[in-house]
């Protein structure tokens, strides 16, 4: 659904055999479209909202929460930073997700480890976690920890792809060390971790990659958004690579 004739405000409710929607609209209108929407079957909705002026987004949450049956999510705000973390928390009601995107203008959403401890424990079938910012986020921003990271693994098993900005510097391994990181005795499947312009501890990539593989014992695939020349890209695809030689 896209709405070029302006910004409605108001849909005749219907699509009552809906499987999969796909909206592109500004945020009045997508909530419209959205509450408009009876089917009992939807299993699949990717709604972007497409302007800058949005007061607050929690109505849009709202709706999307009373879809029990989706097990694919995928939130856009193409311009607009203004989600918040409590607005997600409401669609933990939905018990079937499997594949789940949130990507918002800006450099995205802050996270502390113990919001990603409750994805874990809301979504424990996630399949694709997607957690995404427009915009380098400052160095200063909260991002998951790797102790934070090992949550996350231990409680989705099922994970092959995941796009999550963590902090890798060399404060959070030794805190991370420290705390002698939850093994997975179990071969895990391949995982694409795309870890976008996450901070890494320089000069310690073999720690880093053994600590990753003591998390998850299986073929990895680690990428990042570092680009120019930044040593950062460099280490976290020396990261990579180690765990490559792993397998």
């Amino acid at each position: 659904f896209t709405d070029g004739d302006g910004e409605r405000t108001d849909y005749s409710p219907g699509f009552q055999s809906l499987v999969h929607s796909k909206i592109w609209a500004p945020f009045t209108s997508a909530l419209a479209i959205t509450r408009a929407i009876t089917s009992s079957c939807i299993t699949a909705l990717d709604v972007t909202v497409n302007n800058e002026s949005i007061e607050s987004p929690t109505s849009l949450f709202e709706t999307i929460a009373t879809m029990t049956p989706l097990n694919a999510l995928a939130i856009n705000f193409f311009k607009s930073d203004s989600p918040q973390w409590q607005d997600v928390e409401l669609l933990f009601s939905l018990p079937l997700i499997v594949d789940f995107s949130l990507s918002i203008g800006g450099p995205g959403m802050e996270l502390e480890d113990e919001l990603i401890s409750a994805i874990s424990r809301a979504w424990p079938n996630l399949i694709h976690l997607r957690l995404t910012g427009s915009e380098d986020p400052p160095e200063s921003f909260a991002r998951p920890s790797l102790r934070g990271l090992a949550v996350l693994l231990a409680g989705c098993p099922k994970l092959q792809d995941l796009h999550l900005e963590i902090d890798a510097s060399a404060r959070q391994l030794v805190r991370a060390l420290a705390d002698s990181p939850p093994t997975s005795s179990e071969p895990r499947g391949k995982l694409k971790f795309n870890v976008q312009k996450s901070p890494i501890a320089q000069n310690l990539e073999e720690s880093i990659a053994d600590y990753l593989w003591a998390l998850w014992p299986g073929e990895w695939d680690v990428s990042s958004w570092w680009r120019g020349g930044a040593w950062q890209g460099d280490t976290w695809e020396r990261v990579h690579e180690l765990l490559q030689e792993e397998e």
